[in-house]
C-alpha cells in the first residue's frame, strides 16, 4: 500500500486545515495517508485509523440498509407513510410519499440544510432532548414533519432534504420494531467489519484521542457539539478513512456482497436527472461514464467520497475542519488522487 502523505502535506500549507486523511481503492485498497494534527495547537499527529465525521456522506449506508430490507421483502420500495404510519395525523400530500421519494430527495419535505433559514419550530424539536434518538424520531420530529405541506409536491422535483432521510430512517424503524442505530450497525456496520463506525462526535471530552472538529477553532467532541442525534439517516456517523474505503469497495463489488448485483445497480441509478439512492450521479469524460459521489459536514469537519466504476477506482477524503477551506481541501484530495491513480 502505497503512502499518499507527501501528495497530500501541500494541501494544508497556507491554510487552516488541521489534518487531512484519504484512501484510494482500485481493485484494492492501493494507497493511504493522513496528514496534520487532530487538534490546532496539539502536536499529536493524525493517522489513517482515526475517526472522522463523515456527515452526508453517510445517507449512502441508509439507502443501503433500506436495500438490504427491501431484498428480504419487509416492505417494497413504493412503501407509502400512510401504511407505515397510520393512526399518524399526516398532511394529504404526505400520505403518498415514498420510501423511494424520501431516499431519491423527491419527496418534497424540508430541506433542513440552513438552520437559520427553517421553520424555528422544526429547528426546536430537531434540537430537542430525548430518551433516544428513536424515540425523538417516531413520536415528535417525524409527526410534526408529516403534519405540514411538504415544500414541493411528492414526485415532481429533486429537493435535497436531511428531514427526507430523517423520515426514511423512521420507517425503516418502524416496519422492523428496531433502531436505525441497531440496524445499521447490525446490517452493514458489522458485515462489512467497519469496526471504527459509530454516531455523534468521535472522541473522548477533553481528551486529543481523536481528530477535534473546527470552525475554525478547536471544538471539544461532546454530546453538545455535534448535530442532534436525531439525524442519524441523514448523516451522524464517524469512521476512519480505511473503513470508509470498505463502503467504496462494498459499492464497486470489491467486498462482502450484502444484496444482489441488481440491487446495488438500483441505488446507482438516478431518479430523475442526477440524483439516485444516496448518490449524486455525473456522467463524465474523465470517469469514462459515470462518476457516484457525494460530501458531508457537520459543520466542523467534511469528507467527500467518489467512485469510477468504470476504473474500478475510489477515492474516500475527510478533514477536521467545517469552513470553506475544508471543503477546498477535499476537494483537492479528491481531484489531486484522481488525476495520479486513473
Amino acid at each position: 500500500m502505497e503512502d499518499v502523505g507527501e501528495m497530500l502535506a501541500p494541501l494544508l500549507e497556507g491554510t487552516k486545515v488541521p489534518s487531512v486523511a484519504a484512501v484510494v481503492l482500485n481493485g484494492q485498497i492501493r494507497a493511504a495517508g493522513a496528514v496534520g494534527v487532530r487538534k490546532r495547537g496539539d502536536n499529536t499527529p493524525v493517522t489513517v485509523d482515526d475517526k472522522y465525521h463523515i456527515g452526508s456522506c453517510a445517507k449512502a449506508m441508509t439507502a443501503t440498509l433500506a436495500a438490504i430490507l427491501v431484498e428480504r421483502e419487509l416492505l417494497p420500495w413504493e412503501t407509502r407513510l400512510r401504511d407505515v404510519f397510520p393512526t399518524m395525523t399526516l398532511h394529504p400530500a404526505c400520505k403518498e410519499i415514498t420510501l423511494r421519494q424520501l431516499l431519491s430527495h423527491s419527496s418534497g419535505l424540508a430541506p433542513f440544510t440552513d438552520s437559520e433559514a427553517e421553520d424555528p419550530y422544526l429547528v426546536k424539536i430537531v434540537f430537542g432532548t430525548y430518551k433516544t434518538p428513536r424515540q425523538g424520531r417516531l413520536e415528535v420530529v417525524v409527526p410534526a414533519l408529516l403534519s405540514r405541506e411538504p415544500c414541493t409536491p411528492p414526485g415532481t422535483a429533486f429537493n435535497y432534504s436531511n428531514m427526507g432521510y430523517v423520515v426514511a430512517g423512521a420507517v425503516l424503524e418502524a416496519l422492523t420494531q428496531t433502531s436505525f442505530e441497531t440496524l445499521l450497525q447490525r446490517e452493514l456496520f458489522g458485515p462489512l467489519e467497519l469496526t471504527s463506525a459509530g454516531f455523534g462526535a468521535p472522541g473522548t471530552p477533553g481528551e486529543v484521542d481523536e481528530p477535534w472538529g473546527h470552525h475554525p477553532e478547536p471544538v471539544e467532541p461532546g454530546p453538545d457539539t455535534d448535530l442532534p442525534l436525531v439525524l442519524a439517516p441523514a448523516g451522524t456517523v464517524h469512521m476512519s478513512v480505511m473503513d470508509f474505503a470498505k463502503h467504496a469497495a462494498f459499492h464497486l463489488t470489491e467486498g462482502p456482497q450484502l444484496i444482489s448485483r441488481d440491487t446495488l445497480e438500483l441505488l446507482h441509478t438516478p431518479v430523475g436527472d442526477s440524483f439516485a439512492l444516496g448518490w449524486g450521479v455525473v456522467e463524465t469524460a474523465w470517469a469514462g461514464g459515470q462518476a457516484w459521489t457525494h460530501a458531508g459536514s457537520k459543520g466542523m469537519s467534511y469528507a467527500v467520497i467518489g467512485i469510477v466504476p468504470a476504473k474500478r477506482l475510489a477515492v474516500v477524503g475527510a478533514c477536521n475542519l467545517g469552513t470553506e477551506e475544508g471543503e477546498a481541501a477535499c476537494s483537492h484530495v479528491f481531484k489531486t488522487l484522481i488525476e495520479h491513480y486513473s
